[in-house]
């Protein structure tokens, strides 16, 4: 995709062109775009350690991210439009004004006030604005082999579309956003602990 060829490059850079549209209609929604660039950690079996370093701005990363927004878009106003209970993502916009870039410093200091100033996302049954991503509504759902949540929104989807009830009525979702939310939030800090640990391992190697 990047070089623009090979058999179905024609093909990926019509699809990237669409997500480039797609990305610039969301920031003139109020989409904010904070791409930092990601860590991956490997572990041999002899314990050894390796990293490497994945760019968020290369073509194929954006058009799948892209991809990926677009998903929960259609989810969303999906579920909506049926009247199907789901589990909605909502983020409200920042009481204060956003930081600028500042060119003398890296950018992972103004990722990080970024981050600072943005709310927190809450999930909820109700659409909602969701405001880092400039959308109406929004509903995750292209995770459902690691979330929970995901899986469940693909057992309504298929429920529905199959001709019979949805699977889980409102209360029934309730129940399940209120239970799966906190297990949610420990596999993303265990996730976090994880990754300092090994990267400190890593680093330690300098001492």
């Amino acid at each position: 995709l990047a070089a623009g060829a090979g058999a179905h490059a024609p093909t990926l850079l019509r699809l990237f062109d669409f997500a480039a549209r797609r990305e610039a209609r969301r920031r003139a929604a109020g989409a904010i775009m904070l791409r930092a660039p990601e860590v991956e950690i490997r572990v041999e079996k002899d314990g050894a350690l390796s990293l490497s370093r994945r760019d968020p701005e290369t073509p194929a990363q954006r058009l799948v991210s892209e991809a990926m927004v677009l998903a929960g878009e259609v989810a969303a106003a999906w579920f909506a439009s049926n009247a199907v209970p789901a589990i909605f993502r909502r983020q409200a916009p920042p009481d204060g004004r956003l930081p600028s870039p500042d060119p003398s410093q890296p950018e992972a200091v103004y990722i990080r006030a970024m981050r600072r100033m943005l709310k927190r996302g809450e999930a909820g049954l109700q659409p909602g604005a969701h405001h880092a991503l400039g959308l109406a509504a929004y509903v995750q759902v292209t995770s459902p082999l690691r979330r929970y949540q995901d899986f469940a929104m693909h057992r309504q989807i298929v429920s529905v579309l199959s001709g019979k009830p949805a699977h889980y009525d409102a209360a029934a979702m309730q129940v399940l956003l209120a239970s799966t939310e906190r297990a949610e939030h420990e596999g993303r800090r265990a996730e976090r602990a994880m990754d300092r640990y090994f990267m400190l391992r890593w680093l330690l190697r300098s001492v």
